[in-house]
């Protein structure tokens, strides 16, 4: 008894300190190697998402890169319609995974989902047997025990969501659920531009039909041909469909009558030759139209 004198208490104290100095440069140290190893791993996702010329593959990468640094056991990312009730998925990992792409689910059959889509927040459910609002899986399939739920908000408006899963109860740590966050901000700035994309390609079609168009019925004007049929002929390729037809109403506004017809076969142009216009063509059953008839 009473080896430990102050000098000892004193030593021992400026031990103490010195290793908490260490351990907390230690906590930072590691911290910033996440922080760096989370700032790579967005780098290439960006990199996949914004150079790849297919959405759903490069979603797919995207998550691939995700699960090295986040330890979950599924993912999926999906696409709100206009009315925000249906949930369109269009990618699941691993790819196998249900529900496929294109599987349709309504958020009313989801609370948390529904939840998500009305406050615009992050849902994170560190264990669902204590959340009384988590919508089991069907029996059979392997019990889900943590999720994230994110919303994928571009431009102000909700426009998806990422929804990642674990078997494990308390398998993410709110670093992690940050990083999703960021993920989820990416992934959503990269569905934008696809959509915007997108419009702009369909514009640039429908612009390039009219002037296609244009020029044809100028075409048939300096050659003194039917502009009605040549015109609905460069319609219909430029829609790559087999066979149309224009009608022209007449005074009485009863009837229509045929003016143009390209790629119907006789019996059917004589059959639409005059209609009623305020009704239909008798039900008619027309015949598969094969592209070489035209």
């Amino acid at each position: 008894p009473g080896y430990f004198t102050g000098e000892h208490m004193q030593l021992v104290a400026m031990f103490a300190d010195q290793a908490v100095v260490a351990v907390e440069n230690a906590r930072l140290f590691e911290a910033e190697q996440r922080r760096l190893h989370n700032a790579e791993f967005l780098y290439h996702a960006s990199h996949d998402l914004i150079n790849s010329a297919d959405l759903d593959d490069a979603l797919y990468t995207a998550l691939t890169h995700l699960v090295n640094i986040l330890p979950f056991d599924q993912a999926r990312i999906g696409l709100l319609d206009d009315t925000q009730s249906v949930w369109n998925i269009r990618v699941s990992y691993p790819a196998d995974c249900p529900p496929q792409r294109g599987k349709a689910l309504h958020t009313d059959d989801y609370p948390l989902v529904a939840r998500l889509v009305q406050t615009c927040e992050t849902v994170y459910v560190p264990d669902t047997r204590d959340e009384p609002l988590w919508t089991p899986d069907p029996p059979g399939e392997r019990e889900i025990r943590t999720w994230i739920g994110v919303p994928l908000v571009a431009h102000d408006r909700l426009i998806g969501l990422l929804s990642l899963y674990s078997f494990v109860p308390h398998r993410f740590t709110p670093e992690q659920v940050g990083t999703v966050r960021l993920f989820a901000n990416l992934a959503a700035a990269v569905l934008e531009n696809f959509r915007l994309l997108d419009e702009a390609s369909r514009r640039n079609q429908t612009l390039s039909a009219l002037n296609t168009v244009l020029a044809a019925s100028n075409e048939a004007l300096a050659a003194r041909d039917d502009v009605l049929q040549v015109s609905l002929a460069r319609v219909l390729d430029v829609l790559d469909l087999p066979g149309g037809a224009i009608h022209q109403l007449d005074e009485s506004r009863k009837w229509l009558h045929l003016r143009a017809a390209v790629g119907l076969p006789d019996d059917i142009r004589a059959r639409l030759d005059r209609v009623p216009a305020g009704g239909n063509t008798g039900a008619l059953s027309l015949p598969a139209i094969q592209a070489g008839d035209r």
